[in-house]
């Protein structure tokens, strides 16, 4: 969607899309930028959900608050034309006032200026804000036009994963995306932790979850052994590219899990 958000998959939807089977409804259990969404056909049921409130409030503004767009689009406008050095008291400005009210509008001015969505509240500094300083200049309304029509009809909750694993319903697909796993360390990218256990906990849910579901994930240590070496899974290894802070095009190597 409009939120810079890390390991975004719109440029493997339409693999990972293809791997859905025959679905009427698709439930997307770690929504973060939703950039999936923009591929699922509008005449299907969606669902997306994730436990961050922030992006939870965006994605349900973007959808419900015609203001919102217009609001976005006044700063939008404003940025393509003033200095780096504006843009940059703005953001420290509005950095506080999410902080402190939680305002959607103020959120979506500084997660467009983040790599990866690092939340302000915790982390800023020079490079996050340089590497993608040409971010919201590049949001046109027309862009935020499609995203608001994109998210018409769309379920948003905020909630823990298992709660749309375990929801009943007919030819549901869910889609599972959680948040980069290192083996010594937490994800610095993401505001909600998850670490070992949950990833523990996500691997008993998917083996006996009724509903068909895809899932992609980092390929390290712990999902290796809990997903490749299992024997409970379908797994396939899948190579992405991507870009970071502007360098060369990059690759990375995530595995794909689909019900055995």
């Amino acid at each position: 969607m409009l939120l810079h958000y890390p390991g975004s998959k719109f440029r493997a939807s339409r693999d990972i899309l293809s791997l859905a089977g025959d679905y009427s409804e698709w439930r997307d259990c770690f929504a973060g930028g939703a950039s999936i969404l923009w591929r699922v056909p509008r005449d299907k049921r969606r669902w997306i959900n994730d436990l961050d409130s922030d992006v939870v409030r965006f994605h349900k503004s973007m959808r419900d608050d015609p203001e919102f767009i217009e609001k976005l689009d006044t700063l939008c406008e404003w940025a393509r034309s003033a200095s780096e050095a504006a843009i940059r008291r703005e953001w420290e400005r509005r950095k506080w006032i999410w902080r402190d009210t939680g305002c959607p509008v103020c959120m979506a001015f500084c997660r467009m200026f983040v790599v990866g969505g690092i939340l302000l509240r915790q982390r800023a500094n020079i490079a996050s804000f340089n590497a993608s300083f040409n971010n919201l200049k590049s949001k046109t309304r027309a862009r935020m036009d499609q995203a608001r029509e994109v998210m018409q009809g769309v379920q948003i909750s905020e909630g823990q994963y298992y709660d749309l694993l375990d929801a009943p319903g007919d030819g549901v697909c869910c889609f599972l995306d959680p948040g980069y796993f290192f083996e010594d360390h937490y994800s610095p990218y993401y505001s909600i932790r998850f670490g070992k256990s949950h990833f523990e906990e996500l691997a008993d849910r998917l083996y006996s979850c009724s509903h068909h579901f895809v899932m992609t994930v980092n390929i390290c240590g712990l999902t290796m052994r809990l997903f490749e070496r299992s024997n409970r899974f379908k797994v396939y290894r899948r190579r992405y590219y991507y870009t970071l802070f502007k360098s060369r095009r990059r690759h990375a190597w995530e595995y794909i899990i689909l019900p055995n």
